[in-house]
């Protein structure tokens, strides 16, 4: 009873070890991995470890050099290794993934094919797997194992980004597969070069990465074949101020002034050309947009800071007070006059 209950922990540890290798090979996805070798081995070496150990207990009378005895025990032995080596391969590759090894880098691929059962097809392969070009050798394929949200969204032919990270003892590792929406949005724009909301939604693409140069440039392309849309432009002018980016809005605004020229207009160009060295010519339109909306408190926030940010802080001072009588209860602002007044009064 008691060899009985050792030999069932020690098939349950070994399922167990299995289970979370199969894990880790689907959590840390290596291209082209031995794991597609390994998946059919593994399930046909747990299927024979059971069937040994019921045998085995059939066996257990025989003496112990029965040669069926010996043979199966030596078939369990070889069986176990297996299911370690696999196990220990995993751990490597845990290691490799979960120790520090730098930020993703996203590498441009195409899905040649997909393999597997379908995830909502009830009995089928429990895994599925793409083959994708090989970002290393354009001539090669990548095999992947795929995750659950990936095979719902992804297809054969499909563009895509592949997140690679290095890996801590420089095994390289995919974090993510996602549809590369870039390439998606150019194709159609190769097409369809006057489609306004692709164009739009490329350039917004471009600066939620980062890349907020191309996203300027995406955006004058734009502006050349939709050159009064204002509103788009005064709002990607609002997101450079949110990136500290304020002079990649003023090429996107100033072809605005020679047409009718808005409050929006002078004052977020306004600003944006302070930020850009054109000192003067800035703060001549925030007083512009002052005098069309006099009451409009962000006028006077900007232009104070135009002349604060330039080291004109008797300038400032004013513009500061002005804006403490619109909005009255603003610590940031009280702070900024103390600093000033505490400046002056100590000259």
């Amino acid at each position: 009873m008691i060899r009985w209950i050792l030999l069932l922990i020690k098939h349950l540890l070994l399922v167990g070890l299995c289970v979370w290798a199969l894990y880790v090979q689907w959590a840390y996805r290596v291209p082209g991995s031995a794991v597609f070798v390994f998946l059919p081995w593994i399930g046909v070496g747990l299927t024979t470890l059971t069937l040994l150990v019921l045998v085995g207990q059939v066996l257990r009378r025989a003496p112990p050099d029965d040669p069926l005895r010996r043979l199966i025990h030596g078939i369990e032995q070889a069986d176990s290794l297996l299911i370690l080596a696999f196990c220990f391969y995993s751990l490597f590759l845990f290691t490799n993934a979960r120790m520090p090894s730098g930020a993703a880098v996203a590498q441009a691929s195409d899905i040649l094919a997909i393999g597997g059962g379908e995830p909502d097809a009830g009995l089928t392969n429990w895994y599925g797997w793409a083959d994708l070009r090989s970002w290393r050798d354009p001539g090669r394929r990548e095999r992947l194992l795929l995750h659950a949200e990936e095979r719902r969204t992804l297809w054969g032919g499909q563009a895509v980004l592949v997140d690679l990270r290095r890996g801590f003892f420089n095994v390289p590792w995919v974090a993510r597969v996602q549809p590369d929406e870039e390439r998606r949005l150019r194709a159609i724009l190769e097409v369809t070069p006057t489609a306004s909301q692709v164009w739009k939604d490329l350039a917004t693409l471009q600066f939620r990465r980062g890349r907020y140069d191309e996203a300027l440039a995406t955006a004058l392309e734009y502006l050349k074949v939709y050159p009064n849309d204002e509103e788009f432009a005064v709002r990607l002018a609002g997101d450079f101020y949110s990136a500290d980016r304020w002079p990649n809005a003023v090429p996107l605004l100033e072809p605005f002034l020679t047409r009718k020229p808005t409050f929006q207009i002078y004052r977020f160009l306004g600003f944006a050309m302070t930020r850009a060295g054109r000192q003067a010519e800035g703060v001549a339109l925030i007083k512009k947009a002052i005098t069309l909306e006099p009451d409009e408190w962000w006028s006077y926030y900007v232009l104070a800071y135009a002349y604060f940010y330039n080291g004109e802080l008797r300038e400032a001072e004013p513009w500061f007070e002005k804006l403490l009588e619109l909005r009255p209860d603003f610590p940031e602002i009280e702070d900024r006059l103390r600093a000033i007044r505490g400046q002056k009064a100590g000259r």
